[in-house]
């Protein structure tokens, strides 16, 4: 995809961003009209990496969209599902920690049976819980155990790196990150084979991955050594984070028209 479309992406999405603002702050959207303005959001900041090649407005509007979502689970809506939590890896790829550890903190701690996968629940869940609320070492393991049980035999990386996450073990996690990252690639190149996905998404959350990045950035806060440059998480990405900002700082996205 050519430079020259991502400014477009970027301009629709920030004032689409914009036309979402007000609903939200008044308690009038649902957890998917918030996520799409989330991911409104990341798509302007993967947006501008690409054409800047640095990461403070990726980090920003990343922070943006974390600050939206914890600001819309406030609201107490009776149907979150925790595992459309895709803002709470936005707060941890930004580098902010605090807003994610708030995000964490009034997310769902249970399972939505019938409108989420288990497994997909506690992928979240075990993030959440072991980084940010404490979670006993023990307790953490039963989780993945529990996890592993869901599975029934059928593969999937994420238990891999989750594992390998509470033994702090290097190796496993970026061979499990690898295979979560192909994993990921194979479904956006499905996608765009089928054109059942936006270009504004195919080429921006296509070709970076959020969750990639904040895997990374907990991996190395407990201290362990990941190599730069993983498919879909560039260095660039991790480099820095978002400035402490205001709680309603998201409400200030542009509404200009494109």
């Amino acid at each position: 995809m050519s430079s020259r479309f991502l400014p477009v992406f970027q301009s629709n999405a920030l004032y689409e961003a914009g036309r979402r603002v007000p609903a939200v702050v008044q308690h009038r959207a649902s957890q998917g009209f918030v996520l799409e303005l989330c991911q409104d959001l990341r798509t302007a900041g993967i947006a501008d990496l690409f054409l800047t090649g640095t990461s403070r407005e990726l980090h920003r509007c990343l922070q943006m969209s974390g600050q939206a979502f914890a600001y819309f689970l406030t609201s107490g809506h009776p149907t979150l599902i925790t595992s459309q939590s895709l803002p709470f890896f936005d707060a941890v790829a930004a580098g902010d920690l605090d807003l994610a550890n708030r995000i964490a903190t009034s997310a769902r701690r249970t399972f939505s049976a019938g409108e989420e996968y288990e497994e997909d629940f506690l992928f979240v869940d075990f993030l959440m819980s072991h980084y940010f609320l404490g979670r006993p070492a023990a307790a953490s393991m039963a989780l993945l155990d529990r996890y592993e049980k869901v599975l029934e035999g059928s593969d999937d990386s994420r238990l891999i790196f989750c594992q390998a996450l509470l033994s702090n073990d290097a190796l496993a996690f970026v061979r499990g990150l690898g295979e979560f990252l192909a994993e990921r690639c194979r479904r956006y190149d499905a996608l765009a084979d089928k054109s059942a996905i936006p270009p504004e998404r195919l080429h921006t959350e296509g070709r970076l991955s959020v969750e990639g990045i904040a895997l990374v950035r907990l991996a190395r806060r407990a201290g362990m050594e990941v190599p730069n440059d993983l498919p879909q998480v560039p260095s660039v990405a991790l480099e820095g984070a978002a400035p402490p900002a205001a709680p309603d700082a998201w409400t200030t996205v542009r509404v200009n028209a494109p």
